[in-house]
């Protein structure tokens, strides 16, 4: 397994929100790494899938 690069669209009020969800996203990866979890794209995108009709997470996505 190697890391993967990949670029997508969020809304942001400017470029120095979408900066900070950027670090954030990195440290979040590069923090389990460091626990000796690996965030695979299949496990991000099978939470995704899991979790995008959660009430908690549409509520808070408002």
């Amino acid at each position: 397994m190697k890391p993967a690069m990949i670029t997508f669209y969020v809304y942001a009020e400017d470029n120095s929100e979408a900066e900070r969800l950027q670090k954030e996203l990195y440290e979040f990866v590069n923090k389990k790494y460091e626990e000796g979890v690996l965030i695979t794209a299949n496990k991000l995108r099978e939470a995704i899938h899991r979790f995008k009709d959660n009430v908690l997470v549409s509520n808070f996505l408002k």
